[in-house]
């Protein structure tokens, strides 16, 4: 690792705030930042110098001198590790006592009992002062002021005698002999009974009915028809899928399935066909920006539907056409990232305000994408936008993090991935599908991308990929010539590492 490391001042100051053991809103308030900000400026940090936590960045950061610690004298400024050793070591009143000093080998009796019965036992000459006294008696005499004690405050214990028993060496012989051919009996009647009883068989049956763990696919009710490039979202415990392409064309067909009864339902059409399109949810609302029309070019609506009432409306259009992009909802705002305008993809950000039904711009994409995965950390305010197809048709391998006021790069994707799918659950990223031969879904954790023991079955694009918790479901999509009805099920294992403790 380079000792060159160059850290703004921004983010030096949040690292002087990491290392005084401040959380991310304590940090907030003492910078006057949001959170998402100060989580933005941790991940550089980390990437900066290499580690992995708040503690290692501390520790890193006071090897280089980057930071100092004025307050670790009294303890105020330290993390909070090194506060709780500081915690555990001496206090300055304890060192103020006096040390004892070391005790003789030879202990006499009576001070062998004094010890024993505690310092009210002991004559009032006997008992040691708290403090240790200016300057210490003669040895003469310290022995001539301990008195003895009576001897009957310790009774003389008496040990008792040992009998020995004498037994002649014909008779072991006799006992070992006797003890040995019981151990050979008892070992041929096992082995008889062992042989005489026949194995038991668990039925067919009984194997069967245990349960397993496994990192598979699970098939749910298929849709009623084939579909692919539509909107997807999750809402109390249903799955709602719109528009998109089907056998007879792009669609206005709205769906449910409901998770509990696995029944798929029609809903009201939606007013304007499109495909290419996502969903968001917003306050009982499921949005639909834009998509490709009958025609195949892409338009600037916005459709809304009414969950409770089951009804479509038209929201304000979009300024600009757009299909294919990436959709996320952010602190009740609706944000519409790249896309194609029918010219090929963009790398602007729409962003729409429900309160005000106005659209405005946000900080573009750090280069045009479209056809892009995108998966959301809602308690977090993040967004990651991974692959997609940049200008020229090109694949992208880029793998972009939003966290609410600029973009940043992470480590790229092991290899294209086109029409994908993505979702985060906990601090994972999976990212399923988007490719033309069957590929491991993707994993990434701590900005590291691996393989999960899982493949999509068959090359997959454009499907809807929602998660509910833990699970993660799958519609419909392409298989390089076939449009899919199929519906998938998975719940990722997690591996969790415990470390051995050593004794």
């Amino acid at each position: 690792m380079s000792d060159q490391i160059v850290l703004s001042e921004r983010e030096l100051e949040v690292l002087r705030l990491v290392a005084a053991g401040a959380s991310n809103n304590e940090i907030a308030q003492e910078l006057i930042i949001s959170p998402n900000t100060v989580k933005v400026h941790i991940r550089n940090i980390y990437s900066k110098l290499g580690v992995l936590s708040r503690t290692e960045a501390s520790m890193e950061a006071l090897r280089r001198g980057m930071i100092s610690m004025p307050g670790a004298a009294n303890g105020a400024s330290l993390p909070v590790g090194d506060r709780l050793d500081r915690e555990a070591a001496p206090q300055p009143d304890d060192l103020a006592l006096p040390i004892a000093p070391p005790e003789p080998d030879y202990t006499p009796a009576s001070a062998a009992t004094a010890l024993e019965l505690g310092p009210l036992a002991q004559p009032e000459a006997e008992r040691a002062p708290i403090m240790t006294p200016p300057s210490a008696p003669a040895p003469e005499a310290m022995i001539a002021q301990v008195a003895p004690l009576p001897s009957a405050v310790l009774p003389a214990v008496e040990r008792p005698s040992i009998t020995h028993i004498a037994i002649p060496r014909h008779i072991a012989l006799l006992l070992v002999s006797l003890l040995v051919v019981i151990v050979i009996a008892i070992g041929v009647i096992g082995w008889v009974v062992a042989n005489s009883v026949p194995p038991t068989t668990i039925p067919a049956a009984s194997l069967t009915s245990i349960p397993r763990v496994e990192n598979a696919w699970k098939p749910l009710p298929a849709l009623p028809q084939p579909i692919e490039d539509a909107a997807g979202v999750y809402f109390d415990q249903a799955i709602y899928v719109v528009g998109g392409t089907g056998p007879a064309g792009i669609s206005a067909t709205t769906r449910r399935l409901d998770l509990d009864s696995g029944q798929w339902q029609t809903r009201a059409a939606k007013p304007n066909p499109a495909a290419g399109v996502s969903g968001a949810t917003l306050g009982g609302q499921i949005y639909v920006p834009g998509g490709f029309d009958s025609n195949g070019a892409p338009v600037a609506t916005l459709d809304i539907y009414n969950i409770a009432a089951d009804s479509w409306s038209a929201g304000p259009a979009m300024p600009a056409p757009r299909a294919d992009y990436a959709l996320a909802q952010i602190e009740g705002k609706l944000y519409v990232f790249g896309g194609n305008d029918g010219t090929g993809p963009v790398s602007t950000t729409l962003i729409y305000d429900p309160g005000t039904m106005q659209w405005s711009s946000g900080e573009a994409l750090p280069l045009p994408l479209s056809d892009a995965a995108i998966a959301q950390d809602l308690a977090g305010g993040e967004v990651f936008v991974l692959g997609g197809t940049t200008s020229n048709n090109v694949a992208s391998l880029a793998a972009l993090h939003y966290g609410g006021q600029s973009w940043e790069r992470m480590v790229d994707l092991p290899e294209p991935r086109v029409g994908g799918a993505a979702v985060f659950i906990t601090d994972r990223l999976y990212l399923i599908g988007g490719s033309e031969t069957d590929r491991p879904v993707l994993e990434l954790q701590n900005n590291v991308w691996s393989e999960a023991d899982l493949t999509t079955g068959y090359p997959l694009t454009g499907q809807i990929v929602v998660s509910k918790q833990r699970t993660i479901y799958a519609l419909g999509g392409r298989n390089t010539t076939t449009t899919l009805a199929e519906v998938r099920a998975w719940t990722p294992i997690v591996e969790i590492f415990i470390p051995q403790v050593q004794k």
